[in-house]
């Protein structure tokens, strides 16, 4: 028993405690009621909890900006979301890309290494870029924030931060992105506990 002023000891359960001396029994009975039917209807699958899913993600971009680009790649994402209609909540995951670039004298061949995060309508990327003319290379950074409709659309804005030790091909600022992708090939997998 407590008694008043005095402190719950930390070996008993303090929500006890505080359900049986402070709101009564009945309370106590109610809430607990409503902690059971709210972990069976999860348990069944009843609830908000959606299914994670594992998926390829091939995509076509068109970026422009500091230099302009068409590439194709491919991402392996980890995604929840309704398995019926198959719209991702939010996605994450690493991607390749590749595609040419087109700058003046010459194209150049543009590949990517990278890992994007996108939660509901918002999020970004990070991208080790790779230009050639395969004369000369260029290694760029670039963060990518923007927006994303359920990842079969996504806007973004990004900056090339030239790396040390890399030629001139290009000179690093900003690029903006227009992506198109669909999820194929949708493996569920449940997380274990």
């Amino acid at each position: 028993m407590i008694s008043v002023g005095q402190r719950p000891s930390l070996t008993g359960s303090i929500g006890a405690i505080a359900n049986q001396h402070y709101f009564g029994r009945d309370f106590n009975e109610s809430c607990g009621g409503l902690i059971h039917l709210e972990d069976n209807l999860i348990s069944n699958g009843i609830g908000l909890k959606y299914p994670s899913f594992i998926s390829f993600l091939p995509k076509i971009k068109y970026e422009f900006g500091s230099i302009r680009s068409i590439n194709i790649g491919v991402s392996t994402i980890d995604w929840e979301g309704d398995d019926i209609v198959a719209i991702p909540a939010w996605y994450n995951g690493p991607f390749l890309e590749s595609g040419i670039a087109f700058s003046q004298p010459n194209n150049l061949l543009c590949n990517k290494i990278g890992y994007e995060y996108f939660w509901l309508l918002m999020g970004g990327r990070f991208n080790l870029v790779h230009y050639t003319d395969f004369h000369d290379n260029q290694f760029l950074f670039r963060p990518e924030v923007g927006l994303s409709l359920f990842s079969f659309l996504t806007v973004t804005y990004g900056y090339n931060f030239k790396l040390p030790g890399n030629s001139n091909l290009i000179k690093p600022g900003n690029i903006y992105s227009i992506n198109l992708a669909l999820p194929i090939y949708k493996k569920e997998y449940r997380d274990m506990e």
